[in-house]
């Protein structure tokens, strides 16, 4: 009886987002696009704005509230200033988000580029191919591309482009627009003059090596991510990385 309970309580908590999105979703969302002063702004300067709330009001559930103190996190329930707020990872909505104000990658870039496109601003989502990471990009007076990380609260300058895209690992940046259109903007981030090694022995199991169209590098291996594999071959090439497996220039 008591199992039953559980799985029909958790049931109704998946599903409690979505609910609360479809009967005051859009009343939570316009207040909160009212409260932050949007509307009569530019871009950048709505950017700057929104980027300024969620780095006050909301927080990251996997940075220093899970793993500890209760192994209810691990369903998505977190006590955070001493209130019990719920986070879901599965159909996530923007007001859910604004309500709870819990959030990751996905959740960040999602709010900033509702809140952008509310502004009237186009704005949109970049993706990070072979790792786990989503962030955000907008036009701003010049019609330049202006890229953003929701989730870290700063705007991604040129001259750290590079830097950002090595620490997330990743093959390639794909860019979603509103209509669906999509725009493949790597070559933004990635110095083509790099030089990457890649080299490994048999305690990499199963790694997969692929050459994409566009000459860039994505590794898919169920035990070892790109960074982890790159990483320990650069620190321990001669004892634990044996053959040289691939190098190419990005």
């Amino acid at each position: 009886m008591t199992f039953c309970f559980l799985i029909l309580f958790l049931s109704l908590m998946s599903i409690t987002p979505t609910i609360n999105d479809f009967f005051v979703g859009e009343k939570i969302i316009q207040e909160n696009f009212e409260l932050l002063g949007l509307g009569n702004l530019t871009s950048s300067e709505s950017a700057k704005r929104i980027l300024k709330w969620q780095y006050r009001n909301t927080n990251d559930p996997y940075n220093g509230h899970r793993y500890y103190h209760n192994p209810i996190y691990d369903v998505g329930i977190y006590k955070i200033d001493d209130k019990i707020r719920y986070f879901l990872r599965a159909g996530y909505k923007v007001s859910w988000f604004i309500k709870a104000k819990l959030g990751n990658c996905y959740e960040n870039t999602a709010y900033f580029i509702e809140m952008m496109r509310r502004s009237g601003f186009e704005s949109m989502e970049v993706k990070v191919i072979g790792y786990d990471h989503v962030f955000a990009a907008y036009i701003n007076e010049s019609n330049d591309f202006v890229y953003v990380e929701p989730s870290g609260n700063y705007i991604i300058n040129e001259s750290y482009r590079s830097t950002f895209a090595n620490g997330k690992k990743g093959s390639k940046m794909i860019m979603t627009f509103q209509n669906g259109s999509i725009k493949d903007v790597t070559t933004e981030f990635y110095n083509k003059t790099t030089n990457i090694t890649i080299r490994y022995n048999s305690n990499f199991n199963n790694t997969q090596i692929i050459r994409l169209t566009n000459n860039f590098l994505k590794i898919k291996n169920p035990r070892y991510s790109y960074g982890h594999l790159v990483d320990r071959c650069k620190l321990n090439a001669t004892k634990e990385c044996q053959n040289i497996v691939y190098t190419h220039d990005l």
